[in-house]
């Protein structure tokens, strides 16, 4: 259920449009993923470093702009926040109090390190839904875990459960087992 409070729509529309997604992700994958639900109306707020995210620097440029960063970055509003201060971690728990959705893909236990893992965040907001996407995997102690993901878009919805081994050589294709 989305977080219920009267918004702005801002012009935005489709399915998502009554949904505040805080994007805390850098590079390609949490970049790539937010800007999917912005393109289906979601509100989402993307928190870069002062200097601004890494996709700023990558791709084809167009009078000294990334056209890859246009693109990651349509769509979204974009606020500079250090998550390793204390001031941004507070900055960090008073957005997410009004968010439905938390996006992140830094290395795995670095929100947990800031205070802002889903735990910390969950006692904030009860509802909060994390997306976490790791090219390290899951986590840094070599369990296996349980993925769950889950999307519904207009009663249409895509659930997949696969286990997921981290320590394991082969790609992350080959790892996913039903």
């Amino acid at each position: 259920m989305p977080y219920q409070e009267q918004r702005d729509n801002a012009g935005r529309s489709g399915p998502l449009v009554s949904y505040r997604v805080l994007e805390m992700g850098s590079t390609v994958a949490g970049p790539f993923c937010g800007r999917l639900l912005a393109d289906f109306g979601a509100d989402v707020i993307k928190i870069e470093p002062a200097g601004g995210d890494a996709v700023r620097t990558m791709g084809k440029r167009y009078k000294g702009k990334s056209l890859y960063a246009a693109s990651i970055l349509r769509n979204k509003s974009l606020i500079s926040i250090d998550l390793r201060t204390p001031e941004g971690q507070v900055l960090v728990k008073t957005i997410v109090a009004k968010c439905d959705i938390v996006i992140e893909n830094f290395r795995p236990e670095a929100l947990e390190k800031w205070g802002l893992g889903y735990e910390d965040l969950a006692e904030i907001n009860p509802g909060l839904i994390m997306v976490r996407i790791s090219g390290f995997g899951p986590t840094l102690s070599g369990i296996r875990v349980r993925v769950t993901i889950g999307l519904g878009l207009g009663g249409a919805g895509i659930a997949l459960d696969r286990f997921w081994e981290p320590n394991s050589e082969t790609s992350m294709a080959t790892k996913c087992q039903p």
